[in-house]
């Protein structure tokens, strides 16, 4: 348990290793108070539970994301996350996910509005951050949170555009087919060499509790999508193609018994997908940046996102 009154000095102190600090602006010597003389109240620090799913799902509603309990629930057994704690409830979250040791990815930051820029962000953030035996760290920033992330030795790697809307009605569908067992190997493959990372825990799950579908080229499976429930409807990503054409397949496929229903998709600004996704009525209504803290590799197959969390 981690408490932050002296808090955040002792975060640094008790999980970074020796001659690694973050503070403010500069990096004063590990132990050195980065906020002297701002009072602040006390916050604990401990491991997310799933206990505090229902307070998660809250802190989530009211900075404006769709996440249900149930999306809450799924990044649990991927993840390793921490919950600041405040007269007993629930006042910020982080949750770090990881894909083999090659990346985390840190995501669901978010900190109560009456207690933001105090100081609780950063100490979430290192707080997963910290001891994480991974290469590189990904994430999909706010525009509030892009400043911090770069002080703590994030940079900017690529946008995603978010699209959504109810559909209005199903586009025809054409070369994609359902994807089965015998393809989960080939998919798992696609989908970690394009995110840069092990993927294969995830493509598993999405064959449990989500639709799968590839297309071909020669004979081999060179490209899949998947949709799943979330939020105020149904995601369909990660979407993994070749080129705009395959994907937009794929895309297709997806949405075959979806008219009349809320879809959205988290697509690289580079997919040129935006103007076909708008005349399919799922119009742009946000754009965020995504940035990596060391190496990891993103290839230009990469047209959509599982979500952001799992950027």
């Amino acid at each position: 348990m981690i408490n932050l009154g002296v808090r955040v000095i002792i975060i640094y102190l008790v999980s970074r290793p020796a001659g690694q600090f973050v503070a403010g602006d500069q990096s004063p010597p590990t132990g050195v108070s980065i906020l002297p003389n701002i009072p602040m109240p006390d916050f604990e620090i401990i491991p997310f539970s799933e206990s505090h799913l229902d307070a998660a799902v809250g802190l989530s509603q009211a900075v404006g994301w769709p996440h249900r309990r149930d999306d809450w629930a799924m990044l649990i057994p991927f993840s390793n996350g921490v919950v600041a704690i405040e007269d007993d409830q629930v006042v910020g979250t982080a949750l770090r996910s990881a894909f083999g040791t090659g990346l985390s990815t840190v995501n669901m930051i978010i900190v109560a509005e009456a207690l933001r820029s105090q100081g609780l962000g950063r100490a979430l953030t290192t707080a997963v951050m910290d001891n994480a035996d991974s290469k590189a760290f990904r994430l999909v920033a706010t525009a509030s949170g892009r400043p911090l992330y770069e002080k703590l030795g994030f940079e900017y790697c690529t946008s995603i555009v978010q699209h959504q809307g109810t559909l209005p009605q199903a586009p025809a569908s054409g070369r994609s087919r359902a994807a089965g067992a015998t393809d989960l190997d080939i998919i798992s493959k696609l989908e970690s060499d394009a995110c840069g990372a092990d993927r294969s825990a995830l493509v598993q799950w999405l064959a449990t509790n989500g639709t799968l579908a590839v297309i071909e080229s020669n004979g081999m499976v060179n490209g899949f999508a998947a949709c799943r429930r979330f939020g105020r409807g149904f995601v369909i990503g990660p979407v993994v193609a070749s080129d705009a054409a395959d994907a937009q397949d794929l895309i297709t496929h997806c949405m075959h018994n979806l008219a009349g229903q809320f879809v959205r998709l988290d697509v690289i600004e580079t997919s040129g997908l935006g103007e076909w996704l708008s005349e399919l009525g799922l119009e742009q209504v946000d754009r965020a940046p995504v940035m990596q803290h060391g190496e990891a590799l993103l290839t230009s197959q990469r047209i959509a996102l599982f979500s952001q969390a799992f950027a």
